[in-house]
């Protein structure tokens, strides 16, 4: 399944938000991780970003996304703030399952989200491949 250009974006955003917030992200929403990012996190990839980890990186967003609509839809049914909490820790293993099965780890996702956002060139290698 493939999703859009803009469609990566949000579970980027939203998974950097779990890393950072331990789950807070997806209670919130997908834009609730931009604010997590902290200072810095406008900073570029501390190395330069290979196809082969664009590749990564894309179907790694892919699978979150589909992860992420699964997760809010168990959320919306849940009964109590506890079932609520136990529902978002088990979403956020299974994102951070699926960036490291995508053969990236977290912090490299998160590095490469990062230049997505800010690195224009990395922004654009993204985008084609996305669109091919």
């Amino acid at each position: 399944m493939r999703f859009s250009t803009f469609t990566v974006l949000a579970p980027g955003v939203m998974a950097l938000g779990m890393a950072l917030s331990s789950g807070t992200a997806l209670a919130a929403g997908p834009d609730a991780g931009s604010a997590a990012q902290g200072p810095g996190a406008q900073q570029q990839a501390a190395t330069p970003v290979s196809d082969a980890e664009i590749d990564q990186f894309i179907t790694a967003a892919n699978e979150i996304q589909v992860l992420h609509q699964d997760a809010q839809a168990k959320l919306s049914s849940a009964t109590d703030e506890t079932e609520a909490a136990e529902l978002r820790q088990e979403a956020e293993q299974e994102m951070h399952a699926a960036i490291e099965e995508s053969g990236l780890t977290l912090q490299r996702y998160q590095e490469i989200f990062v230049a997505y956002q800010s690195d224009p060139q990395v922004n654009e290698k993204v985008t084609r491949k996305m669109d091919q």
